[in-house]
């Protein structure tokens, strides 16, 4: 961090390293501590604790190999979700139940926060968005988060959970979480609300049965390295692909994933994709390869919707 010139100059920087000081040292000399000769370093440590203190060291990992460029488009992407979500008041509201349930269960806690935001800065990563906490990215993200929220409260599922099981709603709202920033992204491409993309996006899941199909994936036991990387590129694969969909109706007009295949007359193929994913789901011990499949067949009818959505639009 040091070493990048222009990381350390936003006033976020500012903030973090003002952070380090003693309140009335704040209060007093506020203009003055980035001129602190060792503003940079106090900077960079405040950031490096954070990091490692909230998210452990293997999330550095997440940059493919330690190179110093994606190292510091991790830390950025990092430090600008924790606060879209406002990750600080999540902690310390987990520990204000201090002697009010048991440490282990807290710290389960802590690790559902971290595992969101670790898989958020996956995603920036490789869709190449590079994310820092600046006042307005800040702004922009957590209105399409509140956004977002708001769709998923008026959602039947969380409705129930909420009032029967509540910290099963507070795991389904994490695990939705990993669908946010693909319908940002959506959002932004389509010029559409958010949840206009939402429910366009949920529909297409359920059409495709896709919730159920993730949790088995996500119950698979992957044996090594390679089969944890198919396990994370099938489930990519699967959050993604009611994304595209939901983008072609947006193009054609559509509001309803069935009618969509119909105008394209892929009735048929769809049907084939659910008569699989019954297999699937029937299968007492499904194998990653079951999954990839199922992800080949589902790629194969999407890209050719693809294909003749853009013959429909270059005629």
């Amino acid at each position: 961090m040091l070493e990048a010139a222009s990381f350390l100059q936003g006033e976020w920087a500012n903030d973090l390293l003002a952070g380090y000081f003693p309140e009335v040292v704040r209060s007093r000399y506020a203009d003055h501590l980035k001129d602190h000769p060792l503003a940079r370093g106090i900077a960079a440590t405040m950031i490096c604790n954070k990091v490692i203190d909230q998210a452990g060291g293997c999330f550095l990992l997440c940059s493919e190999g330690l190179v110093p460029d994606l190292l510091i488009d991790a830390v950025g992407l990092y430090l600008a979700f924790d606060q879209i979500l406002e990750g600080d008041r999540w902690r310390d509201a987990v520990r204000a139940l201090d002697g009010k349930m048991t440490t282990s269960r807290q710290y389960e806690y802590l690790l559902q926060l971290e595992n969101a935001l670790a898989y958020l800065c996956r995603w920036a990563l490789q869709c190449g968005r590079r994310l820092q906490p600046r006042k307005d990215e800040i702004a922009e993200w957590r209105g399409y988060l509140r956004d977002y929220l708001d769709h998923f409260s008026e959602s039947a599922e969380f409705a129930i959970l909420g009032s029967t099981a509540p910290e099963v709603s507070r795991q389904l709202f994490l695990n939705r979480l990993r669908d946010f920033p693909i319908l940002v992204e959506l959002s932004q491409s389509a010029g559409q609300d958010i949840r206009v993309a939402a429910e366009l996006y949920d529909d297409a899941v359920v059409l495709f049965g896709l919730r159920q199909i993730a949790t088995l994936l996500a119950e698979v036991k992957a044996r090594n390295a390679w089969e944890r990387r198919l396990q994370t590129a099938l489930d990519d694969r699967f959050r993604g692909a009611p994304a595209r969909v939901a983008s072609f109706e947006l193009r054609m007009g559509l509001r309803e994933p069935p009618a969509f295949f119909r105008r394209l007359g892929f009735e048929s193929h769809l049907a084939k994709l659910q008569r699989s994913r019954a297999e699937l789901i029937e299968a007492a011990m499904p194998t990653l390869a079951a999954f990839a499949a199922f992800g080949a067949e589902l790629d194969t009818l999407i890209d050719a919707s693809s294909a003749v959505c853009d013959a429909r639009a270059a005629a």
